[in-house]
């Protein structure tokens, strides 16, 4: 497990070396490190699942392939290979999708958008483009539009999910 949203126990909005090392409890809520997901990666650690829950309401979404870079190109995403019933909330071809991002936060900002920095408005730390399809280190409870946990094909933009799961696993 490389992320775990339950409860808001513990706060998302931090900076890049903390993204980078890791943060939280592994035991509640925690991120476990850009630097550790690239080593997971770089040992074969290249399926993605991500679980999302919404009260009582669960989806999935799985990649076949999942890659992140090093801090030499600020960890960029890719993925492919969707499947699951949450829908595709990184893969997808439009500017708004994850898909080939750099890593961003409030204080160091990676995204394609000349005018603003998106981990700022959107309140987290994700793989951002012109903006996003999923933010799952969003802020907790929050649901006005795009700032809090969200995956845009599961529950939209404006329902804050109340658990999520990124997990990855050997093909």
């Amino acid at each position: 497990m490389i992320q775990r949203r339950a409860d808001g126990s513990v706060n998302f909005y931090r900076g890049w070396t903390e993204y980078k090392n890791g943060f939280g409890d592994l035991s509640s809520e925690f991120w476990i490190g850009l630097d550790i997901i690239h080593l997971l990666v770089m040992n074969g650690f290249t399926v993605l699942r991500v679980e999302l829950e919404e009260g009582r309401e669960s989806a999935y979404a799985e990649y076949s392939s999942f890659f992140v870079a090093g801090e030499e190109d600020n960890y960029r995403i890719h993925v492919s290979g969707y499947r699951g019933t949450a829908g595709d909330g990184i893969s997808c071809d439009t500017t708004y999708c994850n898909n080939d991002a750099q890593f961003s936060t409030h204080d160091k900002d990676n995204d394609n958008s000349n005018s603003l920095n998106n981990a700022k408005r959107w309140k987290g730390a994700w793989w951002y483009n012109h903006g996003h399809r999923s933010n799952l280190n969003g802020e907790y409870g929050n649901n006005d539009h795009g700032e809090g946990i969200n995956w845009y094909p599961f529950k939209g933009q404006t329902n804050s999910l109340t658990g999520t799961r990124m997990m990855l696993r050997r093909p």
